[in-house]
């Protein structure tokens, strides 16, 4: 819609998204992203990990995420602030 309308709250908005999800769910160590929630450590210090204790990652996750940043790529200006960094994301 940004690019339609030239309404730039769009991109304010997409790259808002972008950077609070990968703060979320993408583990700096692994480069991977979790599923949601439910993988992260909780409140209480526990999470779900493998048998091998190693955190637990979902491949579909990764897909919708990439996936994702590649069509904001697609979409995002030339020009845009973030785009670089967003680049090195997919990266």
């Amino acid at each position: 819609l940004g690019r339609i309308t030239g309404d730039t709250r769009y991109f304010d908005y997409a790259r808002a998204m972008w950077t609070k999800s990968r703060s979320r769910f993408f583990d700096r160590t692994d480069h991977l992203f979790v599923r949601d929630d439910t993988w992260l450590t909780q409140e209480n210090g526990l999470r779900i990990v493998e048998r091998n204790g190693r955190p637990v990652y979902w491949a579909r996750g990764m897909g919708w995420a990439i996936g994702g940043l590649a069509r904001l790529l697609e979409t995002l200006p030339k020009d845009d602030p973030q785009r670089g960094e967003f680049e090195g994301d997919l990266r």
